[in-house]
């Protein structure tokens, strides 16, 4: 398929190119600039800002419908009552969570997103049908604290076999220190191999402590003498690390979870000493069960406002370094080409409508709640326009 895209701006390193525009040829960018040819699609992008398509790096999908269940309850309250919910999960259930969160955050301008759940073969089913990106995470933990049927390793196995796609990459998920022994642990890094590793780290002090009691470690410290924090290793919470836990991480993804960990009351990430360190900050969402929205702009504007905040500096997490940590960032540890708008890239590509946002400026893609998405597109397919979703969609949907 062709789309042309005219007369639109494009971010770029933080701001405008003005008046451009972009040919997509199948499923990448084949030119930028001004581009005289016919194509099967033709989008007017005057008043349109062209942006990578954001990467919401941890989600729950099959958590989607118990959005609003389980509101201002403590962490181990909201554990114990997501653990039943899993109990009763139905298979059709998923399915609608994860068709539902899609949606929504391909309406918010996500293209890509790395699930962690179980049941990920019904999520990959629904991203295919819908052509989404993502990564899919299958969660292992110990078979003593596991809802799944039979064993989590063996099920993560299983799915990991069946292989990837242009769409959908295949991952192993480590539910966290407090449900995975050691032989787990280093079993899900042996399934890895040839993947990513993502594990929900250093979330809430209870989890630090009692396995800082138990272990004579933290957590994160444990993680690193094991192995695991290598480059493909994807560290997701991080709320409470020391400095030589920070230093530990510095190959490895972090990705920061700021509504969900507010919400929870579970405290605020070192985010700046991550970035200083080397780690390759990411931000995600979480389950739309623990922060009630899948909305990627509305994620980096809460990031940036709470550690100019907490570190009495206006300049740290500007609105450059959230909008990189929401695109290049994701696309560099899922090890897609994406992330950013060039000749040859990956055409996943949000379109947002400038006069949606008065005065227009890169900074209120960040800082102002009132932006709108006009288009987004995965892939090279244009799955939302103009607030009407792509026909596979709206059969899914109905």
């Amino acid at each position: 398929m062709e789309i042309l895209i005219k007369h639109a701006d494009i971010l770029q390193n933080g701001g405008l190119a003005k008046d451009r525009d972009i040919l997509i040829e199948d499923s990448r960018v084949s030119g930028i600039g001004k581009i005289e040819c016919e194509a099967e699609s033709k989008i007017e992008g005057r008043g349109l800002l062209a942006m990578p398509g954001l990467i919401n790096m941890h989600t729950h999908l099959g958590l989607t419908m118990a959005r609003g269940l389980f509101d201002d309850l403590s962490m181990e309250d909201f554990l114990k009552q997501t653990e039943l919910f899993d109990r009763r999960n139905s298979e059709e259930s998923i399915r609608r969570s994860a068709l539902i969160g899609m949606a929504e955050m391909i309406a918010t301008g996500t293209t890509c997103f790395l699930d962690f759940y179980y049941s990920e073969d019904i999520i990959a089913k629904v991203a295919e049908a819908i052509g989404m990106r993502c990564a899919l995470a299958w969660a292992v933990l110990d078979e003593d604290k596991t809802t799944q049927k039979g064993s989590p390793v063996k099920n993560c196995e299983h799915f990991l076999s069946r292989g990837g796609s242009d769409l959908v990459n295949r991952g192993v998920a480590l539910q966290g220190v407090y449900a995975c022994s050691d032989e787990t642990m280093l079993k899900a890094k042996e399934i890895a191999s040839e993947t990513f590793l993502t594990m929900h780290l250093s979330e809430s002090q209870g989890e630090v402590y009692s396995f800082l009691k138990e272990r004579g470690k933290r957590p994160a410290e444990h993680i690193s003498s094991l192995g695991l924090a290598d480059d493909r290793f994807i560290a997701v919470h991080c709320v409470f690390l020391t400095k030589r836990e920070i230093e530990g991480l510095k190959s490895s993804t972090a990705v920061h979870c700021p509504s969900s960990n507010l919400k929870l009351a579970n405290g605020i990430a070192p985010v700046p000493e991550l970035i200083e360190a080397g780690s390759n900050l990411t931000i995600g969402t979480d389950s739309a069960a623990t922060n009630n929205s899948l909305n990627m702009f509305t994620e980096m504007r809460s990031a940036s406002l709470l550690h100019k905040s907490t570190h009495w500096d206006p300049s740290i997490m500007g609105y450059e370094t959230c909008l990189e940590i929401a695109t290049k960032n994701g696309a560099r540890a899922l090890g897609i080409d994406a992330g950013t708008i060039e000749e040859g890239k990956l055409a996943d590509i949000v379109l947002v409508d400038e006069r949606s946002i008065y005065p227009f400026t890169p900074s209120n893609l960040v800082y102002c709640t009132t932006q709108r998405v006009d288009t987004t597109i995965v892939n090279g397919r244009i799955l939302y326009r103009k607030g009407e979703f792509s026909d596979e969609i709206k059969k899914l949907l109905q």
